[in-house]
Order: C-alpha cells, then structure tokens, then sequence
C-alpha cells in the first residue's frame, strides 16, 4: 500500500513540478541547486543517527548546566551597583521568559544565589562548569566530525581547550544577550521618568522586537563560531553560512515555542512534580541540540552538493 502511494506521488504532475522548481532554484553563491542539497540532506539524516547524537549532547550539557548557572549567578553580587537592582531585573528576566514550571521550581535558589557573595561557591562552580561544560562542548565537536566523516586530528589537549574556549564563548553569548536585554529595560525605565519618551503599546512592541532582535544576532554570531571553529575540517562556507542562520532561527522559534507549550499545555509538574522542571530542563536541550546538529548538517550537505550534482 506504501509503496502504491508513493509510485503515484512520484507520477503525479504536482510532485514533477515541484522537482523541476527546486532544480531550477540555485544557491547562487555556490552555484549548486536546492534539489542536489535537499538529496544529500535527507540522504544524511537517514544515515547519521541525529537522535541519538542530540542525546549524548544533551547529556552532556545537562551536567554542566546546573554548575555554570552557578558560576553566572554567583557573579551577579559582585557587580551589583545602586544604579541598576541586577538581581530583580535577573529575576523579572527569568519569570518573563522562562517556563512558569521551571521558574517555580528555581526562583527559591536563583534569588538566593544572586543576593549574596559567594567566593568559595564561585571558586568550585567555576572549576566544576569549565570541566564538565567542555565535556559538553567536546561531544558536540565530536558529533560534527562524525558527520563531516572525519577524524578528530587534533590532540586531547588542543580538543580540549578549543572546547573551553568554545564553551566560554557560548556563556558570553548568554551573559552579553541577558545583559543587553537587563541594560535596556534599565534605559527605558529612566528615560520614562525623565519624559524623554512616551512609554505607550506602541513602544512596548517596538522595543519587545527589539529585544528579540537582540538575541537573534548574539545566537547568530555564537553559533556560527560554534560552526567554524568545533570541527575538526573546516567547512569551505562562508562564516556567516546558511546552517547558522536556520540554526539561530530554530532556535528563537523552538526557545518560544516551548516556553508557550509548557506554560500553557505542559503537564511535568502535574504528573512528577519538582522534578519536572527538571525534565522540561533535558527536553529543551535535546530540542536544541538537534537543531544544532541540523543547522551543520545542512552546511555539510551544501558542501558536498558542491562535488555530487543530482540535476
């Protein structure tokens, strides 16, 4: 019965169309034709196991995320000033956009954590995050060559420090986006009571735009050093290449999305309690470890296209 379906899918004049439009369509900066990509694409889904890489990456960075918020959260203290509350506007930023489960469930620790200095607790998270993050970022590095069909020629050391400095860079990403969007709220607030602007729902939107405009770009620039930098072969596409900009996409759309999902329709807490949130937590990084992956595949299958023309 399958197979009938799909001989009169194959016939039809609608599927023929549609083929001779995708290969008519052509990437023009490298001269290839989305049908070519979309074969060697799917090709490469169906052989590469993306499931179960998204999970040992996910695994990975659900050890190092809980010691990483840690690190991030201690450091708040210290650069508290009497002009900006970074611990209410940290704590307003995580209520708007995380899921209400998730929320409930850290608030408690989040605020505790942000109000008080902490050395020690800074010192062992700092060490503890950096191993086990890495640990995270070299299973991603690894997922990549396996993909690219290549072997890791780097040593454990280089390996290694490329995924600290890899992972460094995806904590700035985060610091640098929560601490641009925290800035911003500050700048309008002050610019509000000096009736410099009009705060009206106009503006709101305006600047709730602008906001995800914001976290678009630092998602774009993170990812796609993420990108260039994890494999061990370098992709012959430019830096800012079309896998990073699906990726960052994805991700804006998937972050939004579950956040909707889980406020509204979600159940962990329902069934698990507490430790639902904890689920929500490995469920979100699987989704985004599977868009990082799909993001690089498609690079790597732009790449091959470029040597296998199916026209």
């Amino acid at each position: 019965m399958r197979k009938k379906v799909e001989r009169h899918i194959v016939k039809s004049e609608a599927y023929r169309k549609a083929i001779r439009r995708l290969k008519e369509k052509r990437l023009k900066r490298h001269d290839i034709s989305f049908y070519s990509v979309i074969i060697i694409l799917v090709r490469k889904l169906q052989r590469d196991r993306i499931s179960e890489k998204a999970s040992s990456v996910a695994f990975s960075f659900t050890l190092a995320i809980f010691p990483a918020i840690i690190v991030l959260f201690t450091l708040i203290p210290y650069i508290n000033t009497g002009e900006i509350d970074f611990t209410q506007n940290v704590m307003e930023f995580l209520n708007e956009n995380m899921p209400e489960s998730v929320y409930e469930f850290t608030s408690a620790t989040i605020e505790d954590i942000i109000s008080k200095q902490r050395g020690g607790l800074l010192s062992i998270g700092l060490i503890s995050s950096l191993f086990l993050s890495s640990n995270g970022m070299v299973s991603l590095m690894s997922a990549f060559n396996s993909i690219h069909r290549t072997i890791e020629k780097r040593g454990f050391l280089k390996t290694r420090l490329i995924g600290l400095g890899l992972t460094f860079m995806l904590a700035l990403g985060l610091i640098v986006a929560t601490g641009l969007l925290i800035v911003a709220q500050y700048v309008i607030k002050i610019l509000d009571e000096m009736d410099i602007i009009f705060i009206d729902d106009k503006t709101f939107l305006i600047f709730g735009i602008l906001r995800y405009v914001i976290l678009f770009v630092v998602f774009l620039l993170t990812i796609a050093s993420i990108y260039h930098f994890a494999p061990s072969m370098h992709s012959k596409l430019k830096f800012l290449s079309p896998g990073a900009l699906f990726a960052s996409v994805s991700l804006m759309l998937a972050s939004i999305g579950f956040s909707f999902y889980i406020n509204n329709f979600g159940t962990y807490n329902k069934f698990y309690g507490s430790i639902g949130a904890l689920i929500a937590i490995m469920v979100y990084l699987y989704i985004l470890s599977i868009i990082f992956l799909l993001g690089f595949e498609l690079n790597a299958s732009i790449d091959k296209a470029k040597h296998e023309d199916y026209d």
